[in-house]
C-alpha cells in the first residue's frame, strides 16, 4: 500500500522547480548585469577618452582654423590688393589696347593711301619714263642738229668779231670822214691848199725850167702829207753810166 503523503507536501513540489528555475534565472541576470556594467564601464572610459581625445583635436582644428583663417584673411586682402592692381593693370592696358587699335587703324587708312599714292606715282613714274625715252630719242635724233648749231655758234662768233672789226674800222673811217669834211667845209684851210698847190706848180715848173728832168716827166708826182699840206716828190738821180 502506498503511503499518503501529508496536503503541504503534495503542494510545495510542484513549485520547486519554478523556483529553481526562477533562482537560475536570477543568477543569469544578475551575471549579465555585472558583466554589461563592467563593459558599459570601461565602454565609458573608452568613450571618455575618446570625447578628450575628440576634444583636444577639435580645441586643436579650431586653432588651426583661427590660424587659416587669419592666414585665409591675409590671403585673400593680398589677393584682393592684387587683383585691384591687376584690374588697374587691366584697365590700362585695355585703354592702351583701344589706342593702339585706333593707331593700327589710322595706320591702316594712311597705308591704304599710301597704296594707292604709289600707284599713282607709279603711274606717273612710268609715263615721266616713257616721256624721258621719247625724249632721249628725240636727242639722239637732234645730234646732228647739236653740231649744226654748235658750228653756227662758232661762224656766228666770227660773224661778230668780223662785225666788231667792221665796225672799229667804220668808226676810225667816220672819225677821219668828219676830219676831212671838216677841214673842206673850212675855206681858210681850202685856201691854204690852194696855196700849196699853186706853190708846188711853181717848183715844178721851176724844177722843169732848170732841166734836171722834163717838165712833163711823169716821176714828177704831188704828194699829200698826213697834215694835209702838198709835197712835190722829185724821182731819185740816175746813177752815171760808166
Amino acid at each position: 500500500m502506498s503511503r499518503s503523503q501529508p496536503p503541504g507536501e503534495k503542494t510545495a513540489s510542484p513549485m520547486r522547480p519554478v523556483a529553481i528555475v526562477l533562482g537560475l534565472l536570477c543568477a543569469v541576470l544578475a551575471f549579465a548585469l555585472f558583466k554589461r556594467n563592467s563593459t558599459a564601464a570601461a565602454r565609458a572610459e573608452a568613450d571618455l577618452n575618446s570625447i578628450q581625445s575628440l576634444s583636444n583635436q577639435v580645441a586643436e582644428l579650431k586653432t588651426r582654423l583661427a590660424l587659416a583663417q587669419g592666414t585665409a584673411s591675409q590671403t585673400q586682402s593680398n589677393l584682393q590688393a592684387q587683383l585691384d592692381r591687376r584690374m588697374a593693370e587691366t584697365v590700362a592696358l585695355s585703354n592702351q589696347l583701344d589706342r593702339l587699335q585706333r593707331h593700327l587703324a589710322q595706320t591702316q587708312r594712311e597705308h591704304a593711301a599710301a597704296l594707292a599714292e604709289i600707284g599713282l606715282k607709279a603711274t606717273e613714274l612710268a609715263s615721266l619714263l616713257a616721256e624721258r625715252d621719247e625724249l632721249k630719242r628725240q636727242l639722239d635724233g637732234f645730234a646732228t642738229l647739236r653740231r649744226e648749231m654748235t658750228d653756227l655758234r662758232e661762224e656766228a662768233r666770227r660773224l661778230i668779231e668780223a662785225r666788231n672789226e667792221f665796225e672799229r674800222r667804220l668808226g676810225e673811217t667816220r672819225v677821219q670822214l668828219a676830219t676831212l669834211e671838216s677841214r673842206l667845209a673850212d675855206t681858210a684851210f681850202l685856201r691854204a691848199r690852194l696855196q700849196q698847190a699853186e706853190d708846188a706848180e711853181k717848183v715844178r715848173k721851176r724844177l722843169a725850167a732848170s732841166k734836171p728832168v722834163g717838165a712833163d716827166d711823169s716821176r714828177v708826182r704831188l704828194e699829200l702829207r698826213p697834215d694835209g699840206s702838198v709835197h712835190a716828190a722829185l724821182p731819185a738821180a740816175a746813177s752815171p753810166q760808166p
